[in-house]
Parts: C-alpha cells; sequence; structure tokens
C-alpha cells in the first residue's frame, strides 16, 4: 500500500521540515547551505513558489513558503523532490559520497491561507 496522498493549498503559506542523517550533520558547512539556497531559490522560481524564511540548522532545514496560485505540476512534492535531488547529488559529488541525506520525507507543517 503506497503512501498517503499529500494535498495541497494553492495561494498559502506553509512551513516545510527536512531532517538531517546524524552521520551527515558535521559534514555540511556553510558552503553547502548556500548551495542549498540557491538551489531552492531556483526551483522556487521555477514552479512559482515564493520563499518568505529558512532556518538552515545542524539537524533541521525550515523552510516558509508561499504557494503558488496555479498548483497543476506545481506541487510541494514536487518542489521538494526537485530541491532534495539537486541539492544531494550536488553534496554527494563534493564529499564523495552516496546514498541519501535526509532522515525521512519532508514534514509540512501547518497551511495559511490567503483567500
Amino acid at each position: 500500500m503506497g503512501r498517503p496522498r499529500r494535498f495541497h493549498i494553492p495561494d498559502a503559506y506553509t512551513t516545510i521540515q527536512l531532517e538531517i542523517l546524524p552521520e551527515i550533520q558535521d559534514l555540511i558547512d556553510d558552503d553547502d547551505r548556500n548551495t542549498f539556497l540557491t538551489i531552492l531559490r531556483t526551483k522556487a522560481e521555477e514552479l512559482g513558489y515564493e520563499l518568505h524564511g529558512r532556518n538552515l540548522g545542524r539537524e533541521l532545514f525550515e523552510l516558509c513558503v508561499k504557494t503558488p496560485q496555479e498548483i497543476v505540476n506545481r506541487t510541494t512534492s514536487s518542489l521538494m523532490h526537485s530541491v532534495k535531488t539537486c541539492f544531494t547529488n550536488t553534496f554527494n559529488r563534493k564529499h564523495g559520497r552516496t546514498g541519501t541525506m535526509w532522515r525521512r520525507r519532508f514534514q509540512v507543517r501547518g497551511w495559511l491561507s490567503v483567500r
């Protein structure tokens, strides 16, 4: 049985959390955080998301985004899949490693609709 489908609310604010694997936490430096932000900004712009805040900690990356009005092919899952894949590939090449760096799927924590 598959995972439950994530819902998506257009034109709303939400927070997204990404947990980092414990064995990766000591490897992430400021350059990696800047790379993550660059990728996030690029992918968010491509999909019509607005980035309103972020906290890139040692164990957890937290993001506050505003979703686009049109959601076809622009769901939060689409955004995060693209960001996580691109950043993980870049990070792994830089550090000479393979595999994931995330503890679990990203978590969406609350929605605030502006309609």
